[in-house]
């Protein structure tokens, strides 16, 4: 168990608030990853104001970015020092699943949105023992998060976490221009693909989302959904770990 920083939502249309919560230990099935950066959803906010059901408290994010920590006994193809992205959570096994369709997943509201692990626990917790709900089985408001191995997307050491978090959700999800020109097959739209072909492009200047975004400081997250709202900026893109390639300007 350790140690974490983030940003709790205590209450229907509370504010985010930091503090210290107990990250509690992984299954075999899991991993914990440190977070380099997050995007802000809407429907990050659409729980917070209380627009969909959620238990609180909770902590929210399910755009992020990060390194792998620590990997559960039974996890495959990712190792400690691996850069990923966060999606969501699905089975693996439901006949959505197995036929390219894991957004379609039987079990995808339970998995995602439920709050609690496929074992009922919970990811977090407060230091008197109060269960803290996750969120899209990645939480990715946090300084460390555990998530599911389904959940993660490798990508290159070259790949710039601070700006590709929003691939998980939002941008993979606008991109219909972009997938639609790629002619796609059954499995295309499977994040685990579809992610790693987006980053290719954006490299090669054909994807240019980093023109929709602007940057915060992680303690700034409550200005940051703010402008979300308001529209003064499109997708707030929150910097996690300050440390991440410090000694190089953020993407522009």
């Amino acid at each position: 168990m350790m140690k974490v920083k983030a940003a709790v939502v205590n209450q229907v249309n509370g504010p985010y608030e930091f503090e210290e919560l107990d990250l509690q230990e992984i299954n075999h099935d899991e991993v914990v990853v440190k977070v380099v950066a997050s995007g802000i959803c809407h429907s990050d906010e659409a729980l917070r104001v209380g627009d969909a059901e959620s238990p609180f408290p909770a902590v929210l994010g399910h755009e992020g970015a990060g390194i792998v920590e620590q990997v559960g006994s039974s996890v495959k193809n990712f190792k400690v020092g691996d850069q990923v992205v966060m999606a969501y959570n699905s089975c693996g096994t439901c006949q959505s699943c197995r036929t390219g369709h894991p957004s379609s997943c039987n079990d995808w509201a339970a998995l995602n949105m439920g709050g609690v692990r496929s074992d009922r626990q919970p990811v977090f917790k407060k230091a008197d023992g109060t269960p803290v709900s996750n969120f899209f089985s990645q939480s990715s408001f946090s300084t460390y998060t555990v998530t599911n191995v389904n959940n993660l997307i490798k990508v290159s050491d070259d790949a710039d976490l601070r700006i590709i978090g929003p691939l998980g959700c939002g941008f993979l999800t606008g991109a219909g221009t972009v997938v639609n020109g790629l002619k796609p097959k059954v499995g295309d739209s499977i994040p685990q693909f579809a992610i790693p072909k987006l980053i290719e492009f954006h490299q090669q200047g054909k994807f240019a989302f980093d023109k929709l975004v602007k940057f915060y400081k992680f303690d700034e997250i409550n200005e940051a959904s703010a402008d979300s709202n308001s529209g003064v900026t499109i997708k707030p893109i929150l910097i996690i770990d300050e440390t991440y390639r410090a000694g190089e300007p953020l993407p522009s």
